[in-house]
């Protein structure tokens, strides 16, 4: 699945460490959906009030 374009910009603006486990537990969730019987498309926003320091 590809990550939406204001999602991967999110993540770019973590420090690397933090960018890196956030894109682990991102796959770990959509293998777990893809695996799960009844789990359909998965939908990626924000949410608005998040924001990156």
């Amino acid at each position: 699945m590809m990550q939406p374009a204001d999602v991967a910009a999110r993540y770019a603006g973590y420090p690397e460490k933090t960018g890196d486990q956030l894109a682990d537990l991102r796959s770990l969730v959509l293998e777990t959906a893809a695996r799960t019987p009844g789990v359909g498309p998965l939908q990626e926003a924000l949410n608005g009030g998040s924001r990156v320091s």
